[in-house]
């Protein structure tokens, strides 16, 4: 069988649907799948094992420039509609149902399937879908992704945990001789502090007050950063602390794998968090505006810290407060983050001992 599977981005939401893959590739072991994402992270999916192509789009390049993306965006439409008009595909399936993905279903002639008007995040897509699908809202978005593609599919869906499907052992060996190359220490905590949203980035004032307490305890610490805003914040985060090192300026994959490689991450609500879930790498998520049982970071080693702020989910992009000190995220205060940040690493070090088959009392 071979689908053509559109999911642009955001990252997190990338994350979201492997689980779904694998599901499909388990239950249809000759599954090939042509996947339509966002040019920055298609180095990523094409790890997953049901992935044969993937077909890059600029699209955050396009949204950017505003109208004056329109012409580059009618440019690769066309482009796109040349590439994949003559291919061979048993369906197609929208996995975003958003408007930005759903304008895309028409690219080939196979049938199309995507979430039905109660289901998808923007009502209005599922118009474009020839098979509407039926799945709640209330519930994870990993587990939305794996009904959808069953019953798209038609397969039985399983209730095995999810997997993503992604080399963790290959990614751990490119970032070792990454770090290597580098100078950077190979056994690390990392900070991923960066995220779109205003609304869920946590006082820096805090960051800061956390990386002088594992500085103190000569724990390494990695900080990434995407923006220059970001690069700016992880600068001062660092500024005069030994172990607290700024990573160089790299892609989402190259982030992925020094993620992989940690002893442990702490971070906001962010598509870097859900690698970590991903990787089985113990995940300390912070979270104020969005809802932990919809769209929180989804494994076995994940725990997260919820803001007790009374708005709280509020799903806003932007919060009404200029300072944001009084925003939902300053509910969760340094003590939390350093305790349970100080438990898993312990765990992970036990966990380490005893694999090694070393004894642990």
């Amino acid at each position: 069988m071979r689908i053509l599977l559109i999911k642009l981005t955001s990252l997190g939401d990338i994350v979201h649907a492997l689980p779904a893959l694998s599901d499909a590739l388990a239950a249809i072991p000759d599954l090939r799948v042509d996947w339509v994402i966002e040019e920055s992270y298609a180095e990523m999916v094409s790890q997953h094992p049901a992935v044969e192509n993937v077909i890059p789009v600029p699209y955050r390049t396009i949204r950017k420039q505003g109208l004056g993306g329109l012409p580059m965006a009618i440019s690769q439409w066309r482009k796109l509609r040349r590439q994949l008009r003559g291919e061979t595909y048993d369906c197609v399936i929208d996995a975003q149902g958003l408007l930005k993905s759903a304008n895309l279903v028409f690219i080939n002639k196979a049938p199309t399937f995507g979430f039905n008007f109660q289901s998808a995040r923007e009502p209005l897509a599922a118009a474009l879908y020839k098979n509407r699908i039926q799945v709640s809202k209330n519930q994870h978005a990993i587990e939305r992704q794996r009904q959808l593609f069953a019953k798209a599919l038609n397969y039985a869906r399983n209730d095995n945990p999810a997997r993503y499907s992604l080399e963790a052992r290959k990614w751990k060996s490119e970032a070792s001789e990454f770090l290597q190359q580098h100078e950077l220490p190979s056994d690390y905590l990392m900070f991923l502090h960066g995220s779109a949203w205003t609304t869920k980035t946590w006082p820096e004032s805090r960051w800061r007050q956390l990386a002088e307490e594992f500085n103190e305890r000569t724990v390494d610490v990695l900080i990434p950063w995407g923006s220059n805003d970001e690069h700016d914040r992880a600068q001062r985060l660092s500024k005069n602390l030994a172990h607290v090192h700024v990573l160089p300026k790299l892609s989402i994959v190259e982030v992925g794998k020094i993620i992989a490689n940690a002893r442990a991450v702490a971070g906001v609500d962010s598509g870097l968090g859900h690698i970590a879930a991903a990787f089985d790498v113990p995940g300390l998520v912070l979270i104020g505006p969005t809802d932990p049982e919809l769209i929180g970071h989804y494994g076995k080693l994940q725990r997260m810290i919820v803001s007790t702020f009374p708005l709280a989910p509020c799903y806003r992009r932007q919060c009404k407060e200029a300072d944001n000190e009084k925003c939902c995220m300053a509910a969760i205060n340094v003590d939390q983050v350093s305790r349970e940040l100080h438990d898993m690493l312990a765990n992970h070090d036990r966990n380490q001992l005893s694999t090694s088959g070393r004894n642990v009392k």
